[in-house]
């Protein structure tokens, strides 16, 4: 027969893993979305740097129109 700790011991452990592994996946999620958002920023930033270079080529292009 079962002891009343010995499940109340296997409940725990459940819950704990349970929780456990929902925090690990919102941490990986947030992990995720910052690696993401780094690699945008990188991504945006070479390409402003390369537009300026164009602009310092071409004549007459001082100004971005939008």
């Amino acid at each position: 027969m079962y002891d009343v700790k010995d499940i109340n011991v296997t409940s725990d452990s459940n819950e704990r893993r349970k929780a456990a592994s929902g925090g690990s996946n919102r941490t990986r999620s947030s992990r995720q979305s910052d690696t993401h958002n780094v690699t945008e920023k990188r991504r945006r930033c070479k390409i402003s740097d390369r537009l300026r270079t164009l602009q310092q080529l071409v004549p007459g292009c001082e100004k971005v129109s939008s």
